[in-house]
């Protein structure tokens, strides 16, 4: 992290995957991580398709 810049980074030691958020003074390491998290989890939401489209699909 670093605070003079207001920028975090992580790195994964597995796959070598990066990721920056940008903190403030009450910001830790937790975090940023938890930024990564829910970005991840945002970039691979696919809503469900309503019920009635499926239906007609299967006929």
């Amino acid at each position: 992290m670093v605070r003079l810049e207001k920028i975090g980074f992580l790195k994964c030691r597995v796959c070598s995957a990066g990721f920056s958020s940008a903190i403030n003074y009450l910001s830790e390491a937790v975090d940023v991580y938890s930024d990564w998290v829910d970005k991840s989890a945002e970039a691979n939401y696919e809503p469900e398709e309503p019920a009635a489209k499926k239906s007609k699909v299967a006929e």
